[in-house]
């Protein structure tokens, strides 16, 4: 009989092992619960990433190309050809295909990359390093490179995980090709200047005077703040002497400094940001946020993914966030250009927001086609133009500028406005509302099981519980 009493699961637990730590017993009850409940759109999932899908090992016949190869009986020479022809269809276009070694290079560069994901995942998840040692892929698997070599381990393999794993690396790695022949990072790079443009000048933005916000967690793990940093740190010292009675994690006062700015309708907004999805906090390339959101909603093709560029703005309070939907519509227009408008709490008549978003926090974000020039080849005519290498082409030059002069393109763009007091609340660490925290959620929610399928890691982490209930690790 399934026990569902916390109680009788420590007596349990304690009986096994009567030396079992506080975070043993954590790393205990999340191997109960960690397979409990699927996702409903596990079986979806597996139909549109077939790579992903653990039965795939015991039934070849669902037409994936790989699984077709690794059957053959032809000699060496003609696999690897046949494995060339597979990858150039995914990496390359017709006319333009390449040497094997030619595609080993970009190959390779993606499988490092698809490893990276792996790491990114388990530690955004924030699994206990025990945990993510056991689901840490397979070193023999990450350590390969090579696709030749990689098809020589799956048929060799015993292993079903390491089938497996070989198969959800070839998935990723054709998904992030895809993602690199839709998502070009210099034209996303361009195209976020061009919007930041968009909006400094439609909003007429004017920089005003830089300001700190001293914010800390209160009792309730919700923010409290203030500007002036003498009675900041006084509240801060009498919440954290509350939370310490009641056992509570300690958190640092934080700092956010932020500039606001005063816009040609009157309003003000205290912080604006963009980003780009494809770019880490440190602004390096970064695929694991948006492959995990592809994973997680089962996203078909990466240009269906709307939030790639996405635009923050803070203002003080609700009612600003009413008046900056009308000065938007001034230069950005209105339903024509923005779409999928919602917000967490109904508060503005449109769409809830997802099932991980909290109570406590609010924000509006809505879709837009925002219209920007052609492209970010300007630059590259300049620079060339610049170099003065003879009057003929200088010509073409100044032809093919004209010709672009008068291109346009719509860039999609996620734009949110939020109060103050909930972007603070995203913000800080510790706080009920952390995005951290949001991330995780996401994560342990739904793409976890499909990154992890239950088939293939749920027998080892039954071996690691038996393990810490025996004393043996």
């Amino acid at each position: 009989m399934e026990i569902t009493n916390f109680k009788e699961k420590l007596r349990l637990y304690l009986k096994s092992n009567p030396n079992l730590s506080y975070d043993d017993f954590g790393i205990l009850l999340l191997i109960d619960n960690l397979y409990h409940i699927i996702p409903k759109d596990i079986e979806n999932f597996r139909m549109l990433f077939a790579h992903f899908d653990p039965k795939l090992i015991l039934n070849t016949s669902e037409g994936v190309m790989f699984l077709d190869i690794v059957q053959s009986k032809n000699p060496s020479s003609v696999i690897k050809h046949r494995l060339n022809q597979y990858i150039n269809i995914k990496f390359n276009y017709l006319g333009n295909t390449k040497t094997y070694n030619e595609n080993m290079v970009k190959f390779k560069q993606l499988s490092v990359e698809s490893s990276k994901i792996y790491d990114e995942i388990l530690n955004v998840a924030n699994f206990p390093r025990e945990i993510i040692k056991i689901l840490k892929e397979k070193d023999i698997v990450k350590n390969c490179c090579d696709f030749y070599k990689m098809l020589l381990i799956y048929k060799k393999a015993n292993s079903f995980r390491i089938k497996f794993e070989i198969l959800r690396k070839i998935g990723l790695i054709v998904l992030l090709s895809r993602i690199d022949k839709t998502l070009v990072i210099d034209d996303i790079d361009y195209s976020i200047n061009r919007v930041k443009n968009v909006f400094y000048k439609g909003f007429g933005m004017k920089k005003t005077k830089s300001k700190s916000h001293y914010l800390w967690i209160d009792e309730r793990d919700m923010v409290e703040s203030s500007v002036d940093k003498q009675k900041a740190f006084a509240k801060y010292q009498k919440i954290m002497i509350k939370r310490n009675k009641l056992a509570m994690q300690i958190y640092p006062m934080q700092i956010f400094k932020h500039t606001p700015y005063k816009t040609l309708f009157g309003t003000k907004i205290l912080h604006f940001s963009i980003r780009n999805k494809l770019r880490n906090i440190n602004n390096e390339i970064s695929y694991a946020s948006l492959v995990e959101k592809i994973i997680r909603k089962n996203i078909e093709f990466p240009t269906l993914v709307h939030d790639v560029i996405g635009v923050k703005l803070v203002v003080s309070n609700n009612d600003e966030i009413f008046q900056l939907i009308k000065d938007l519509q001034s230069f950005l227009g209105g339903s024509s250009t923005r779409k999928k408008e919602k917000n967490t709490l109904f508060k503005f008549g449109k769409k809830k927001m997802g099932e991980f978003s909290s109570k406590d926090f609010t924000v509006w974000k809505a879709v837009y086609d925002i219209t920007i020039p052609y492209t970010s080849e300007f630059h590259l005519i300049n620079l060339l133009k610049e170099k003065n290498d003879g009057l003929e082409f200088s010509k073409q030059l100044k032809k093919r500028m004209d010709s672009l002069k008068n291109r346009v393109k719509d860039i999609v763009v996620e734009v949110q406005i939020q109060n103050m007091q909930s972007y603070l609340l995203s913000i800080a660490k510790g706080s009920k509302t952390d995005h951290s925290q949001l991330k995780r959620n996401q994560i342990k929610g739904n793409s976890f099981y499909k990154f992890f399928p239950q088939e293939i890691y749920e027998k080892e982490l039954l071996m690691l519980k038996n393990d810490i209930l025996k004393n043996n690790i």
